[in-house]
């Protein structure tokens, strides 16, 4: 009995979900390099002469890609808490370097899909591009083979823009546990640094006795003075070292002639 309440179930499910797809509005397709082999097999199919995306379908990857991303981003901080506390591994896995970096990728490429998906969706929303109603979807349901296969449905006039960084059919998100990449991505415009650039970028300056004056270095006894001769000067007059003072005086008779040392 339970089994059959299932059965009956699972069918009432199906064909309301074909129905859905149905009176859904029409996406057009655009131009993408193909996707691998693992990203096909989860991909979302609709249509007898080949892949058709739907409004309605653009929610449903949207939801598989943002359940994706969510639970990627979990796997990442339990990796995250147990590399804190000195754990080997933990429910998401091992905390190796490797597991560690597949798995930031991975919420990175979950992250940037569900946003170009997001955006689509607010673009779908904002053309307010009605479902086919009941009456004529049953018309054409009638009438399929004398409309020699074409779809009745509605369509939007052009792609959503977001939509144009994606491959076409768009993939369905596989399970957390799948790392491998699925989507390719444009090459960013900034270069990602590594853990020992970083670290040498926030690590505060090495400290040495003498300044650099190339790079802009100057010492705190002589930092306030321009010129360099006015800090020699100084450190002469505090060192009572009268050589130096004479010989900046035979050289620079007008900048030290009344030096108080000199009279």
């Amino acid at each position: 009995m339970d089994l059959i309440i299932w059965g009956v179930g699972y069918v009432a499910s199906n064909q309301l979900e074909r129905l859905r797809q149905f009176r859904s509005p029409r996406i057009p397709s655009w131009e993408s390099p193909p996707l691998a082999i693992a990203g096909l097999i989860h991909t979302l199919l609709d249509g007898d002469t080949g892949p058709v995306l739907t409004e309605h379908g653009l929610n449903i990857v949207h939801e598989t890609w943002q359940t994706r991303h969510a639970a990627l981003w979990l796997r990442y901080r339990a990796l995250k808490d147990a590399q804190q506390k000195g754990l080997i591994g933990c429910w998401a896995g091992m905390c190796t370097p490797e597991t560690m970096s597949s798995t930031k990728e991975a919420v990175e490429e979950a992250r940037w899909v569900t946003e170009h998906l997001t955006e689509a969706l607010d673009w779908c929303k904002e053309r307010k591009l009605r479902k086919l109603p009941f009456g004529q979807m049953v018309k054409a349901r009638r009438n399929v083979r004398e409309r020699s296969g074409s779809d009745p449905r509605p369509a939007y006039t052009e792609t959503p823009p977001s939509l144009l960084d994606l491959p076409f059919p768009i993939p369905l998100a596989p399970q957390s546990s799948r790392l491998a990449p699925i989507v390719p991505r444009p090459p960013t415009l900034h270069v990602l640094e590594t853990l020992a650039e970083e670290e040498e970028r926030l690590r505060p300056p090495l400290y040495t006795e003498e300044a650099d004056l190339l790079i802009g270095e100057s010492t705190l006894e002589g930092g306030m003075w321009h010129d360099p001769h006015e800090s020699r000067a100084y450190e002469a007059a505090v060192d009572e070292d009268d050589d130096v003072l004479a010989m900046l005086q035979q050289h620079y008779p007008e900048d030290y002639a009344h030096h108080p040392r000199s009279s």
